[in-house]
């Protein structure tokens, strides 16, 4: 959990996903009773602390700088910070819990451990297994992680404490035989079963309105058939882009940023390959043995010159690769599985490897290109880096043109404000406040300001894709319910789906009555309804047109052969069906996968387990005082640091 802001992996880069879990955890900060202090921010000999741990204060500097840090390397969207910002606090506040617990339990961080890390987690200063040397190590540590290398040498020192107090903490974490084979069955067995889909969208046809209805459904849905609040807008907007077509770095500029961002051109070896993969994870030892011969095949006629991206398209099982010849694209070390990686980053530029085996299947790989850690000279980044202070400056200039012509958009025509600051005018059409606008597109910061103002009001500078923009309201067509006579054809559509739906639903509970007494061949029949066989399915299975069985997978696989299921919601479609014949795995499969599955269980286990010791201490610690978080301070830092953004 720890190191979540620190991945650089793609996942970490792409959180909002879990931006409920976030807010959850906000909440508990935050609005648990006693556990934020209060108190007035700001002011003569006020603290700076946002938060203390065993009354080791973290400022406000420090929660800024890891969030500005966080930002850039996970490229997190700044309208988010007052979500993910608790969370980064949270963070530090459990890091510096969490070293002080395992220094409490007597572990120490020597040199060694530092130095191993440090190699671990930035390969790219050991290129070609040799250090880079300690200038551009503080040049790197400064830029990529923004901090001094003693600071970064003691996050580290910490991380090593609390990798040593998880394994202590996990060590006696096992995964029983059992376990393993439980979750084995889980992702291996098979059900075939028959299945009656009743599809509301085939149904619609059925359902035969009255006007009186629909005039009563439109009256219960007025709100759904209200025309929207529209904004006539004046808009002005500052393009970075004509800004910066005026703007010519120097070349002394453009080395001194080079030095500055020394670590953005430090490239760690890469290799590009393309694969070709023949999936094995769940086959008999028959099939097996006819997935040796095809790959030995393949190899064959790579050795005798076949084209390795057509034998690609024909052969391989990659569903993401294959379509393009196999082709992967660059790839670092310790992205692939090692007999993989191995042979990819040792094979000549244009060589093909031979039969790979691994637990999902056998491969082949071959190497298309192979570039070896490097620094990129100050010649190859000076495009770039031009381009780059041209877009800084520009943005400068830009935001400080609009800000002194939003200034004055109050007192002067807004035509001349734009004018006099070379600044764009758009005329702006009434829009609702989901429309796109000209120059703008849809962003809702924006539209918020615009539908919070008053008419003849001015809206505060937004940053927007083309650069920053703000408008003055000049007209307001308030929200109205459209008549019935206009929405009747929407009303009516409206109401068969709402009907349908309940009339799929009514069908398939009576089709699932009648097929526990007389099978689901036999009722559906006598209703008229389609009956299709599955394929053999797993619990992550698919049915066509139908999409994921894992809704009724629960209730599907504790079926006994012949016993039909509760009828079941599937997006959107009522699915009713009787389980034929559960599969077990093939023979050999649990074999292949036991190390697989432990491993992963294992993990799991483990994760729960330290997650379950870190939420225990936090609570212990909270309880005691130990933990205490100055709720208006970072309330204050959050809001002033959306406001930079």
């Amino acid at each position: 959990m720890l190191n979540f802001f620190r991945r650089k992996d793609a996942a970490a880069r792409y959180m909002l996903g879990g931006i409920l879990v976030i807010i959850s955890v906000a909440m508990v900060l935050f609005l648990v009773p006693g556990l934020t202090g209060g108190g007035p921010v700001g002011g003569s000999g006020q603290s700076s602390a946002v938060a203390t741990v065993d009354g080791r204060e973290i400022t406000t500097t420090e929660l800024n700088s890891e969030i500005s840090r966080i930002e850039q390397a996970d490229r997190l969207p700044a309208e988010y910070l007052p979500y993910y910002g608790p969370q980064i606090l949270n963070s530090l506040i459990m890091e510096n819990a969490l070293g002080d617990e395992a220094l409490r339990y007597g572990l120490t961080a020597s040199s060694k451990d530092i130095a191993r890390t440090i190699r671990e987690q930035l390969p790219q200063l050991f290129p070609n297994g040799k250090f880079v040397g300690e200038t551009q190590y503080a040049d790197f540590i400064q830029q990529a992680e923004q901090m001094s290398v003693p600071q970064f040498e003691q996050r580290m020192r910490t991380q090593v404490l609390i990798n040593k107090l998880r394994y202590l903490v996990t060590d006696g974490v096992r995964v029983t035989p059992a376990e393993v084979r439980a979750e084995f069955r889980r992702n291996n067995d098979k059900a075939v079963f028959l299945y009656a889909v009743l599809d509301p969208s085939h149904l619609a046809s059925q359902v035969k309105p009255t006007t009186q209805q629909l005039q009563a459904f439109y009256q219960a849905h007025r709100t759904t058939y209200q025309s929207p609040e529209r904004r006539g807008l004046g808009l002005v907007l500052a393009n970075t882009a004509q800004f910066a077509a005026k703007i010519q770095p120097a070349a002394a500029q453009i080395q001194q940023y080079y030095q500055a961002h020394l670590a953005q051109y430090t490239f760690p070896e890469r290799v590009r390959i393309a694969h070709i993969l023949l999936k094995t994870s769940s086959d008999t030892p028959a099939q097996l043995k006819k997935a040796h011969a095809l790959a030995d095949k393949i190899e064959s006629q790579l050795h005798s010159g076949a084209k390795f991206s057509a034998l690609a398209k024909k052969y391989s099982q990659d569903d993401a690769t294959a379509s393009q010849g196999g082709d992967i694209g660059w790839v670092t070390q310790g992205r692939l599985y090692p007999a993989v990686e191995k042979a990819a980053f040792a094979l000549p530029v244009g060589q093909v490897s031979g039969v790979i085996s691994t637990p999902y299947g056998l491969e082949i790989v071959k190497a298309e290109a192979h570039q070896a850690a490097h620094v990129e000279s100050l010649a190859q980044a000076a495009s770039e880096i031009s381009s780059d202070i041209q877009q800084s400056q520009a943005a400068q200039l830009a935001q400080k043109a609009i800000n002194e012509a939003q200034a004055e958009a109050s007192s002067k025509p807004l035509t001349k404000v734009a004018a006099e600051y070379g600044l764009q005018y758009i005329p702006i059409p009434p829009v609702s406040n989901t429309d796109p606008i000209t120059g703008i597109g849809i962003n809702p910061q924006f539209e918020s300001n615009v539908f919070g103002a008053s008419l003849h009001g001015v809206t505060p500078v937004v940053q927007v894709p083309a650069g920053y923009a703000f408008a003055q309201i000049t007209a307001i067509e308030p929200a109205a319910t459209e008549p019935f006579r206009q929405v009747q054809r929407q009303v009516e559509s409206a109401y068969r789906k709402q009907a349908a739906a309940k009339l799929a639903a009514r069908q398939g509970k009576e089709l699932a009555a009648a097929a526990k007494k007389a099978g689901l061949k036999a009722a559906a029949a006598k209703m008229h309804i389609a009956v299709k066989t599955s394929p053999p399915l797993t619990r992550d299975g698919s049915l066509p047109k139908v999409g994921a069985v894992k809704p009724l997978a629960a209730s599907l696989f504790r079926l006994k052969p012949g016993e039909v299921g509760p009828p079941t919601a599937v997006h959107g479609m009522t699915v009713v069906y009787q389980l034929q014949a559960l599969q077990p795995p093939a023979p050999g499969a649990f074999a292949r996968q036991q190390q697989a599955i432990e491993t992963s269980l294992l993990q799991q286990k483990q994760s729960a387990a330290f997650d379950a010791f870190e939420d225990h201490l936090r609570a212990r610690m909270i309880k005691k005082g130990r933990i205490k978080i100055n709720a208006n301070v970072l309330k204050a830092t959050l809001g002033q640091l959306s406001n930079q953004s």
